[in-house]
């Protein structure tokens, strides 16, 4: 196996010590997103695409040169797999143990982060909306155009109105939420200042935003934060999804149930002190939920039981040239401007 070796520098008065990735016993997989799939769970990670077996309790690692740092997925009715990256290599379809590229829109998708199958598949990318019929790509672009900072992070769909609402999460200074209708036609609610990192629709015309700021609601035309009693989790709420009259939603590590009034929260504790909830999948009686740096766990009402035969770090034998090791020892996943690295052997300033 390799040794990786970076060298001790000084950033902005911080002192980077050297690394060695060899040495370590232990590179988290970054966990991103999830999807149900009718015998198991599909999960988007740093170091490829993994299936979890519901049944068997086993899994499989999926991954290539081109697809390793999976970002984000999308399962549609019919049970058809795809795949975004965060490499600039766009989105894929997945069948059969093999990935095949999508053709990529006239501007090139960057660092895809959230997809949703819906009349087409809904791709929200840095800077652009994406809609992709089968054929062809439609796109619209950030209402800032020159801002350096401007992901679709969020993305929901109301049947009801057949619209697509999307969320943003950047350095605009607003219009952070909008919707496209089915004519194509982009529109965007006023003065919503806050990122907005997932979009749910629990019931027609209605819709659950997590965001920097917690949990809002929308509806009728009416933005309003939704009050809950649970003052002991953090403010920034990072997933939310609904189960029938049920609301689920994260707060870092805290995974929260709301019924009508009565919520109640369950913090899902791993060796990371900074992990937190990615994704939420209602699945009958259980809830599968994914940690960033944890993997998959088990909720059934009252406790977590994390998955068996899913790696929440990578096996010391699969540690290769092709992947990109950071300082906090994770892998794979997109560098932060001014961040060091280390790739095929060397040092990298992102």
């Amino acid at each position: 196996m390799r040794k990786f070796i970076l060298s001790a520098i000084s950033i902005s008065c911080i002192s980077l010590y050297s690394l060695d990735c060899a040495a370590q016993t232990a590179t988290p997989i970054e966990y991103k997103d999830a999807v149900l799939g009718t015998d198991c769970v599909w999960m988007a990670t740093g170091h490829g695409l993994v299936r979890y077996d519901k049944q068997t309790g086993t899994s499989e690692t999926f991954s290539s040169d081109k697809y390793s740092d999976i970002m984000a997925l999308a399962l549609s009715s019919d049970g058809s797999l795809s795949v975004g990256c965060g490499k600039g290599e766009g989105v894929a379809s997945f069948a059969d143990g093999e990935f095949s590229q999508i053709a990529q829109p006239e501007e090139p998708l960057q660092n895809v982060s959230a997809m949703l199958y819906s009349n087409g598949l809904w791709v929200g990318s840095s800077q652009y909306l994406n809609l992709h019929d089968g054929n062809n790509w439609e796109s619209w672009q950030c209402p800032y155009p020159m801002s350096s900072y401007c992901q679709f992070d969020a993305l929901a769909y109301d049947d009801s109105s057949a619209t697509l609402w999307f969320g943003i999460d950047g350095n605009t200074p607003d219009k952070k939420l909008g919707s496209v209708t089915s004519e194509g036609e982009i529109s965007y609610i006023d003065k919503v200042t806050y990122d907005i990192y997932d979009i749910c629709v629990p019931e027609p015309g209605k819709l659950l935003l997590a965001t920097e700021d917690g949990m809002y609601q929308y509806m009728d035309g009416e933005l309003s934060m939704l009050e809950h009693p649970i003052s002991s989790i953090p403010k920034k709420c990072n997933v939310v999804t609904s189960q029938e009259d049920v609301i689920w939603f994260a707060a870092g590590n805290t995974l929260v149930r709301g019924t009508g009034y009565s919520y109640r929260s369950f913090e899902c504790k791993t060796d990371n002190d900074a992990d937190y909830i990615t994704s939420i999948l209602p699945d009958g009686d259980v809830v599968w939920v994914t940690l960033a740096y944890g993997g998959l766990y088990r909720f059934t009402g009252d406790s977590f039981e994390q998955a068996s035969g899913v790696d929440a770090v990578i096996p010391e034998t699969e540690l290769n040239e092709r992947d990109v090791y950071f300082l906090d020892g994770t892998v794979n996943r997109t560098p932060r401007k001014g961040e060091v690295y280390v790739k095929n052997g060397k040092k990298v300033i992102a």
